[in-house]
């Protein structure tokens, strides 16, 4: 059976962290699940992200995967435990990694958390930071009409949305974590409404979790493997595709769609 890394996420987001991994790991092949029939997470209640992780985690590792990839806040926040229960391969999620990736810049005292309701319930990006460092002031904001408008590809809209988010925190803050995986697609837009402050998004600190992971687990894929692609929908993959294409090359990608037994 052929090898994959596995990626998961409830819709687009994830592709960004795809994207990064695909160029950086070239020998790999990748099985990439997008749970569009179940978007959007941050609605979701702990017992649902639980039952949705442990159905992808069973159907990845049932398709070849050797390790996943949570790229997703809310998944990881909610349900990574239960779904390390249910599979015998290693899961990695994301939220370690971006703290720690934005505690190396110690200029950062005062941060908001940009998160889907799920994880601002969850208060782990609170807890999370606190552990590691008691002096970080952390403020947590609700953004959910952003991943409604990047799904829906609705960017002109964009800009209004995150003035509306972040613009009664500007003076308090010195950076921002972008705490759902689809807030960094549309990242140029962060800066160029807000020059003066630092953004922090998981994106190099999984490549550096994955780089490690397979070093550290002898997993490597052999450097002559022609790299597979796959990207999956679980709901519509022409909805995936129309709210991606215009950041994600998809040239020699294989899609699917349904099947993966996922309920509402």
């Amino acid at each position: 059976m052929m090898e994959y890394i596995g990626v998961v996420d409830s819709g687009v987001g994830g592709l960004d962290i795809l994207k990064v991994l695909i160029k950086e790991f070239n020998h790999e092949n990748f099985y990439y699940i997008g749970d569009n029939l179940n978007l959007p997470y941050g609605a979701k209640t702990k017992e649902q992200l639980e039952q949705y992780g442990i159905v992808l985690a069973q159907y990845l590792e049932a398709q070849g995967a050797k390790m996943i990839v949570i790229a997703c806040n809310t998944l990881s926040l909610n349900a990574i435990e239960i779904m390390r229960e249910h599979v015998s391969i290693p899961i990695y999620g994301i939220v370690r990694p971006t703290i720690k990736g934005m505690l190396n810049h110690k200029n950062i005292k005062h941060v908001l958390v940009l998160a889907t309701q799920a994880t601002v319930n969850s208060h782990r990006y609170v807890d999370f930071l606190n552990e590691l460092d008691q002096d970080v002031i952390v403020y947590q904001q609700v953004a959910p009409k952003l991943v409604d408008y990047i799904e829906g590809n609705k960017i002109a809209l964009i800009d209004d949305a995150i003035k509306e988010y972040v613009d009664i925190y500007q003076k308090k803050i010195d950076g921002i974590i972008l705490g759902c995986t689809h807030y960094p697609i549309v990242r140029d837009h962060f800066i160029k409404l807000y020059p003066h402050l630092e953004f922090f998004d998981s994106r190099q600190q999984m490549k550096q979790l994955v780089k490690e992971k397979l070093n550290e687990l002898n997993m490597k894929a052999s450097i002559n493997n022609k790299q597979v692609i796959k990207i999956h929908a679980s709901k519509s993959i022409s909805d995936l595709k129309s709210a991606s294409e215009h950041f994600f090359n998809y040239d020699n990608v294989q899609l699917l769609e349904g099947g993966i037994f996922l309920e509402q």
